[in-house]
């Protein structure tokens, strides 16, 4: 999920009815839908999120290893 378009493409009006929860229990609107690469896609954008968010769940789904430690995570696909 993001704010920001400038790293995305393909993108797409959304037309859902999912909202984003933030940590107060209010929700941001979804307008868009789009890809980042072949890594990515499906990423949301909500122009009131002030920040990049990673879904740990989805990434497991799509079949990524997570790591995470003092320095950094790591995500990694079990294909490669």
């Amino acid at each position: 999920m993001t704010g920001c378009l400038a790293t995305l493409h393909d993108v797409h009006k959304y037309d859902g009815k999912q909202h984003i929860q933030i940590i107060d229990n209010s929700t941001l609107s979804i307008t868009s839908i789009s890809n980042l690469g072949s890594s990515f896609t499906n990423v949301f954008i909500s122009p009131d999120l002030s920040a990049k968010l990673v879904l740990v769940r989805q990434l497991i789904e799509e079949n990524c290893s997570i790591h995470f430690d003092c320095s950094g995570c790591y995500v990694q696909d079990q294909m490669s």
